[in-house]
């Protein structure tokens, strides 16, 4: 053990939990029930929560609150940052066998990490999660992008064209980078910014609509 188990018991932001799953062995045809997880991917109901004092520190996992999310999580790019950023800063072939991820329904997902294997880096990381909510601001801002790429490619450059060429009764003639210039321009000039809801980023479209003039579509649409 590298670390205090009373500091790691002390964490008020994660489950304390024990591997219950099993394993069929086709060679024998007998379910083997290990006592911890021999993969690195598992279901959330093959662990179990436990009180960490009853159970051997060997067979005990945590999963942080702040590494778990599912399709109805508020502040799931969080939780998402939060996964990565802990794995970029800890997996590594010497703790190989630490970390499990996690999976289930409603497309949960999360990061269950074994006791036994904690480091003093690990435990610094777990603990300011105690104090702020995001382990590395960039990593999660690099997801909030691409979230907001993907719902402008699948909805909102058409929702926002059918919107602007219904209000000024035209019809747009422009290269996407025109038409995303416009975007732009126009949240920044409403003080109207992409927030995320539910599973994807979400922004709300009539609001940049309504602050737009015909001068701005003057050289993009035509009539």
């Amino acid at each position: 053990m590298t670390i205090d188990l009373k500091t790691v018991f002390n964490l008020h932001s994660v489950r304390f939990v024990k591997y219950c799953g099993y394993v069929y062995d086709r060679e024998s045809r007998i379910w083997n029930y290990p006592e911890t997880c021999q993969n690195s991917t598992a279901g959330f109901d093959e662990f179990k929560d436990v009180k960490p004092d009853t159970v051997n520190p060997e067979l005990l996992y945590l999963i942080p609150d702040l590494m778990s999310y599912s399709d109805y999580s508020n502040g799931r790019v969080i939780q998402e940052s939060n996964i990565k950023a802990f794995l970029v800063n800890h997996e590594t072939d010497e703790t190989e066998g630490a970390f499990v991820r996690l999976s289930g329904y409603y497309d949960s997902t999360g990061l269950a990490i074994r006791v036994s294997m904690l480091t003093e880096d690990m435990l610094d990381d777990l603990i300011s999660l105690e104090n702020y909510p995001v382990l590395d601001d960039s990593i999660m801002y690099e997801l909030e992008l691409e979230g907001q790429n993907e719902a402008w490619e699948l909805w909102a450059k058409h929702d926002f064209t059918k919107e602007l060429e219904s209000r000024f009764n035209c019809e747009f003639d422009c290269n996407d980078n025109e038409l995303f210039e416009l975007f732009c321009k126009l949240t920044e000039r409403c003080n109207e910014y992409w927030f995320e809801d539910g599973t994807s980023q979400y922004i709300r479209i009539e609001k940049l609509v309504e602050s737009a003039t015909s001068e701005d579509i003057a050289s993009i649409c035509v009539k």
